[in-house]
């Protein structure tokens, strides 16, 4: 494997590696609904996170303001 991706040679020795993924696009092709999708979970997961705030506190105190 390290014959294909030499970049694994220092993955193995525990050394720090940047690897960017080529492939990546920052700037996909994002349909109107595809934003209305993303907006809800955003807004469902703010409520949970209100819902659960005290128990979040009580658990980890260092959340406290």
């Amino acid at each position: 494997m390290v014959n294909v991706f030499p970049q694994l040679k220092k993955v193995k020795t525990l050394q720090e590696i940047l690897w960017l993924n080529e492939k990546f696009s920052p700037h996909s092709k994002l349909s109107n609904t595809d934003n209305e999708i993303e907006r809800e979970a955003i807004d469902d997961a703010a409520a949970r996170l209100q819902r659960f705030a005290p128990f979040i506190e009580k658990v980890f105190p260092e959340t406290t303001s």
